[in-house]
């Protein structure tokens, strides 16, 4: 059977390994420009800054598992180790596949082009110039022009599309 202290250590440098693998897909992500992928707009700032203080408690938490010689537990069950590996597992692996998702899968949106080579069809077949007449009717004058252009771009086999 395992020393209790020695499993809570290798939980502490498991935990600040998920930690420190974040905050630098989160640096890879924002260094790469590809954040926009992943979340709003509106939330860039906010996950961008996030890594520092990942950064900060990955460390924190590898320090006390490898330089920490008293036991910090206090007799809770906070502080005890999980005593079902099973469990465990569990829990680490709901934080390390969505991580190996986003380092494993390539950082771009599902283009025309790219669902164009995987046999997906994206517009109707049966629409010819009179349909898209009906279909792309501007509601007043001043979207006449984008309705005209419209009823040019529908038909197009590939329409590219660049961020």
């Amino acid at each position: 059977m395992t020393n209790p202290r020695t499993t809570l250590r290798r939980q502490q440098l498991a935990r600040s390994f998920i930690l420190l693998a974040f905050a630098l897909f989160i640096a890879h992500l924002s260094r790469s420009g590809t954040l926009h992928y992943y979340i709003a707009p509106k939330m860039e700032p906010w996950l961008r800054y996030s890594a520092i203080p990942l950064t900060a408690m990955s460390l924190s938490l590898a320090w006390e598992a490898l330089f920490r010689s008293a036991s910090p537990a206090c007799g809770c069950e906070h502080h005890d180790a999980p005593a079902s590996p099973l469990k465990n597992a569990a829990v680490y692996t709901l934080f390390l596949v969505p991580l190996l998702l986003g380092v494993v899968m390539p950082d771009q949106a599902l283009g025309s082009m790219a669902a164009d080579q995987k046999g997906m069809q994206l517009s109707s077949p049966a629409l010819n110039a009179e349909h898209l007449s009906d279909i792309f009717t501007a509601p007043d004058k001043y979207n006449t022009e984008f309705a005209e252009l419209a009823k040019k771009l529908y038909p197009q086999d590939i329409i590219e599309v660049k961020p």
